[in-house]
């Protein structure tokens, strides 16, 4: 059942806007500012709820976290949005973004990497169907 709506979601959403749409709707509120005010506030980490806040790699070429890699970056974020724990769960199940969760104040945050185009421009970022 899930594989056949990630089949079709992968065919019918196919831009950044339209994965963002499904998973949250209009639940989302643009806050770029808070995790400057957690890092500093709280002094804690955040926990990566799904998708990765790195990339890896292996003599110089990007690698899967899974393999034998010998180096990593902190990936840039450029926006944060709060979201709700429903929405990041589909985000979970669905798609490959990073979600982050503040402990603190039981918060979820989008975060995205891509800067300065539209999200009707972006591709979607869905999970492959074999990832289900």
């Amino acid at each position: 059942m899930a594989y056949d709506l990630l089949k079709e979601l992968r065919e019918t959403r196919k831009t950044y806007a339209e994965m963002v749409d499904f998973c949250c709707g209009d639940q989302l509120i643009l806050n770029n500012e808070i995790p400057y005010f957690f890092w500093k506030s709280y002094e804690s980490d955040y926990d990566v709820f799904c998708g990765s806040d790195k990339t890896y790699y292996k003599d110089g070429e990007e690698c899967d976290e899974n393999d034998d890699y010998d180096d990593y970056k902190f990936d840039d974020i450029h926006q944060y949005y709060i979201i709700t724990g429903s929405a990041a769960k589909r985000f979970a199940k669905y798609t490959n973004e990073l979600v982050i969760y503040y402990e603190p104040l039981d918060i979820y945050l989008l975060c995205v990497k891509h800067y300065g185009t539209s999200w009707t421009c972006v591709s979607a970022n869905w999970k492959e169907e074999d990832d289900e």
